[in-house]
């Protein structure tokens, strides 16, 4: 077996594992189970919230952490796919890489805002921690929005693309990946004519399912069946054929 071979099966068993330890560590975050109910919800009074959050501010940073190194290791995951499938010179790899930072970007901003509520909670500071949480949970809940409003069907539908011209997994899963992405653009348009609604949580938790299940099977998929006749050095070609 060639030392390309070799660097090529490591490389793609790395980015399946990062793939699905994020998307495990991003279920356990979106699931709410490490946080009270009442937080999730949202609280009516200033009082009573600073006292849920200081009884469970451990939660909460765990939450945080979760969240934080669970977007680092998914945009791991779809970055690799893009580099190890030769793709980061064609649109759909560099739109891949673009929309990978701005849905991390949106995730490091929504951990600050749960790191600020627990911290502003701890300090008294009543109406930061109020504010904060009104951005994060509740009926003032924000960061959904941005997520699904561009960053979100962005990623999954070209890295769906980029899948689609790869002959490192099945094709199945790039007409997976774009018919998630039409999901999230129309999650996203509902929630502009409905917003509030509770359909539109329905089908924006549905989709963030969807998405999900698609990178398990995804990454699973390639940890077992895993091509090497592709070298991760791909890339190095393209450039020197320019």
């Amino acid at each position: 077996m060639s030392n390309s071979s070799i660097t090529n099966r490591s490389f793609l068993i790395l980015i399946a594992i990062a793939g699905i330890t994020g998307q495990c560590f991003l279920s356990i975050y979106f699931s709410g189970v490490l946080v009270s109910k009442d937080l999730i919800t949202g609280v009516p009074h200033s009082t009573t919230l600073i006292a849920l959050v200081t009884k469970h501010q451990s939660e909460i940073f765990l939450d945080a952490w979760l969240m934080g190194i669970g977007s680092f290791l998914s945009v791991i995951f779809y970055i690799g796919l893009v580099y190890i499938s030769g793709s980061i010179l064609r649109f759909s790899g560099l739109l891949t890489i673009v929309a990978s930072t701005a849905v991390l970007a949106v995730a490091l901003v929504d951990l600050t805002f749960m790191v600020e509520a627990a911290k502003a909670a701890i300090l008294g500071h009543a109406d930061t921690t109020m504010i904060a949480f009104d951005f994060i949970s509740g009926q003032g809940e924000a960061f959904d929005y941005t997520f699904i409003f561009g960053p979100a069907p962005v990623l999954i539908t070209s890295i769906g693309f980029v899948l689609l011209r790869s002959d490192i997994i099945h094709r199945f899963f790039g007409w997976a990946a774009i018919a998630i992405g039409v999901m999230f653009f129309i999650a996203g348009l509902l929630s502009i004519f409905y917003p509030g609604a509770v359909v539109i949580t329905i089908v924006f938790e549905f989709v963030q399912i969807c998405r999900g299940i698609w990178v398990l099977s995804t990454a699973i998929f390639i940890l077992i069946f895993r091509k090497t006749n592709r070298r991760v050095g791909n890339i190095s070609h393209q450039i020197e054929e320019r």
